[in-house]
């Protein structure tokens, strides 16, 4: 008995302090990402622009003022009435504004080097300097010079620009996606580094806007994702690669401005409407038709197809065939309605185009991915489309190997710059040995190759590239648009705890867990509750200021995060 009596307090009292234990709940406030930190120093600023004790013989000066452009700069300073300033960058005129007040953006600073700058104005001439780091580790050898700047996107070395002598003076410094589209004068869009699917081919979430100073200015994530290549077309539309039943399936209008899908085209459905068995040769390729550029001109879309060495145009208002080049045996046998035979074998293809009078120009990879085909080589073609005919312009190379994946072909009038891309320095048996591989970039002026950049690297995409900002840089607020978040009105009840939570900052929240297999739902609490399909590794939001209640639903089951989280 005696033991009983004190067997039972301590049972109440084990049981008392694990509900109290369970009930209560602390508050925890949300890190700090990447996008919190950008609108502090938006505010840092905006409060320099209003600090008139910055004068031109002091300024105040902000280098990588956004943490992932660190070759570019900020001077801000102001008069008492307004002045010609003359901007040089290492003795090299950058530009000239006329202001009483100055926020100049820097861009072009050499990587590695004190970089000397000079403002002149009223025949006074300001000397300032900026070292910069080592920001690439990739070797990159040129020969020869060019008047011409090239932006290079690799896989390695990411984002960078090159000067007219091969040094780098620009580089983004983030693990985005896909090719850099500029939309201004001060801004591209870029694909996010978060994925949606991770089986064979990757489509990323969305879209990052960019400006050349590092400021991320919008997020666009949908369901759609994004992939490879998209095409500013004016009016705050852009079109886009993405993903919907299958990979590399779709291309989609995006207005920039709402993040709203406009229109999508299913490609698998416009190139089996003529026979619908190929479609099921093309869903059954093991990584996909391979969709990797797209061009648009005059409601036509051009769109190479890697893996089916395929060149399509379609009519964007219906999406129907105007024509079909391929080198594709099964493509050709489902498709000889809109058919148009080129005496020359299109192997690999990327970066397709339209030159006008009628010509495209594409890069051929010379290599078929289906068949292995490798005694092609690589080269930049124009071919001439006229009356269901076909007809090659040019076919220009320097390397006399095949291209495996990647690679470019800009053509300009009497300047052409090909990326012979994912070049190996010694030709691999199968596709599985992979030895050492490089790029290399050649810029011809009426035909002559008149300066060659050789990058270890595979790089995606080069095009030469100029950046010129506005005179005055302004702050503008982040905005995240996507197509995922819903409201929902429903109270969760549940005791179990949810562990698997890495990280939740202002923005995003990631989890430890495998996504793939799973059904997974993030729920804000709060005022208003807020529902987010969970994406792989990391799903970006944006939410009201406020304190929030976290729930997780796995496969319909719901648990609850340890802690409330307060947004900033």
């Amino acid at each position: 008995m005696k033991k009983l009596t004190i067997i039972i307090p301590l049972i109440i009292f084990i049981t008392v302090i694990f509900f109290l234990s369970e009930k209560k709940e602390t508050t925890i406030l949300a890190k700090e990402d990447l996008i919190t930190i950008q609108k502090k120093v938006d505010d840092q600023i905006n409060k320099g622009k209003e600090n008139k004790n910055y004068k031109i013989n002091s300024p105040y000066i902000l280098n990588n003022p956004y943490k992932i452009s660190p070759l570019t700069s900020l001077i801000i300073f102001s008069s008492e009435e307004s002045i010609t300033v003359e901007v040089f960058i290492n003795d090299k005129l950058y530009k000239t504004i006329d202001s009483k007040t100055f926020s100049i953006p820097i861009v072009g600073l050499r990587e590695n080097y004190n970089n000397k700058i000079e403002l002149k104005a009223n025949d006074k001439t300001y000397e300032y300097y900026i070292n910069t780091p080592k920001v690439i580790n990739t070797t990159i050898k040129t020969k020869g010079k060019s008047n011409n700047n090239y932006l290079v996107s690799g896989t390695k070395s990411k984002h960078f620009i090159l000067n007219e002598t091969g040094e780098v003076i620009w580089y983004l410094d983030l693990d985005t996606q896909g090719l850099l589209e500029k939309t201004s004068s001060d801004t591209f869009f870029i694909g996010t580094e978060e994925s949606i699917l991770d089986e064979n081919i990757s489509t990323f979430t969305g879209l990052y806007e960019i400006d050349y100073l590092g400021k991320i200015r919008r997020r666009i994530d949908n369901n759609l994702g994004y992939h490879h290549c998209l095409k500013f077309i004016g009016d705050n539309r852009l079109l886009v690669l993405g993903s919907n039943l299958y990979p590399m399936d779709t291309v989609y209008e995006l207005d920039i401005n709402s993040g709203l899908v406009k229109k999508k085209i299913n490609l698998l459905d416009v190139l089996s409407q003529e026979n619908s068995q190929l479609k099921n040769y093309l869903v059954n390729l093991e990584y996909g038709m391979g969709t990797n550029s797209l061009d648009y001109k005059d409601g036509k879309i051009l769109v190479s197809f890697r893996n089916i060495n395929t060149i399509l145009e379609i009519n964007y208002e219906n999406a129907t065939i105007n024509y079909l080049i391929t080198s594709n045996s099964t493509v050709k046998k489902y498709s000889s309605k809109y058919l148009i035979n080129l005496n020359k074998k299109i192997l690999g293809i990327h970066d397709v185009r339209y030159l006008g009078n009628k010509n495209i120009s594409f890069y051929n990879n010379g290599y078929d991915y289906t068949l292995e085909h490798k005694s092609e080589s690589a080269s930049g073609m124009i071919i001439k489309v006229n009356n269901k005919k076909a007809k090659q312009i040019k076919n220009k190379t320097n390397e006399k190997k095949y291209s495996y994946a990647f690679g470019s072909y800009q053509q300009m009038n009497d300047e052409e710059l090909i990326n012979y891309s994912y070049m190996y320095e010694k030709i691999p048996e199968n596709k599985n040995e992979y030895e050492s591989y490089y790029s290399h970039l050649v810029f011809y002026k009426n035909e002559t190759a008149k300066q060659e950049i050789k990058i270890d690297d595979t790089i995606y995409k080069a095009i030469v590239f100029n950046v010129n900002m506005s005179d005055n840089y302004i702050p503008t607020t982040y905005s995240y648009y996507s197509d995922y978040i819903t409201k929902n009105t429903n109270k969760i009840k549940t005791n179990k705890i949810f562990h698997e939570v890495t990280e939740i900052t202002n923005n995003s929240i990631e989890l430890y867990m495998d996504t793939l297999k799973k059904d997974i739902k993030i729920v804000f609490e709060g005022k208003e509750n807020y529902v987010i399909p969970y994406l792989n590794t990391k799903t970006y939001f944006q939410v009201p200021s406020g304190n929030y209640s976290i729930y997780i639903s796995v496969d319909g089951e719901y648990y609850k995060y340890k802690s409330k989280v307060t947004f900033i």
